[in-house]
This record gives C-alpha cells, structure tokens and sequence, in this order.
C-alpha cells in the first residue's frame, strides 16, 4: 500500500471501505493477522484513501457478472482513475473496461516496480 501511495492517489467509497471491513472479520484470515491487526488496517484505510462518497451508479449499465462488485465500477467512472487495481475474480474479465485496465495487486506491484 505505501508504494501505491508514493505512485498515485488511491480511492475507495463507503460501500468498499464497508466491505473491506466486514471481509477483513472472516476467520479464514487469522492464521495470517490477528484481528486486532486487520480492525487497525480497516481503520487506517477510511483515513488514508481518499472517499468518493457520491458517484452516479444509475448511469452504470450493470457490466459486472456480479452486480455486487458495480460499486468498484462506479468509483472508477466517478474518480476518473487510471488503473484499477483487484484480485476479484470478476473484475479483470473485464480488462480493460472502458478503457480503463484492470490489474491484480501482483501485477501493480510489478508496474510500480517494487
């Protein structure tokens, strides 16, 4: 995350932010962070990314097979980013999505040149 920082701006809405922190609770991820750790990481993030709180999703034709992951859509048609950036499975069929690329975070990382 801090080399995406020192790159760009980064942008997430309400409904991301609310979902990363309800994802972030599951048990599957205690072997690898406490969850403690992941509440603090949740938490960082509402102060670190910049907050696209209104976009126009009404203006989105649903293009995602699911229509869950149209809010990632919308933020990307609302803070006119350059990438997006997802390890859904959903989104990088999409690639690019008008003409927007989408990349996992593995493939970011080599963008940014780690």
């Amino acid at each position: 995350m801090l080399k995406a920082l020192q790159w760009g701006e980064l942008c997430a809405n309400v409904e991301a932010l609310d979902e990363l922190a309800e994802v972030l609770e599951r048990g599957k991820f205690d072997r690898h962070r406490s969850i403690e750790l992941r509440r603090q990481f949740a938490a960082a993030m509402r102060r670190t990314f910049f907050e696209v709180s209104r976009f126009e999703a009404a203006a989105l034709i649903p293009a995602c097979r699911d229509p869950k992951d149209d809010k990632f859509l919308a933020l990307v048609l609302a803070a006119e980013v350059d990438v997006q950036v997802s390890s859904d499975d959903a989104l990088p069929v999409l690639n690019p999505w008008r003409g927007i690329p989408t990349v996992t975070p593995a493939e970011f990382m080599t963008i940014l040149g780690r």
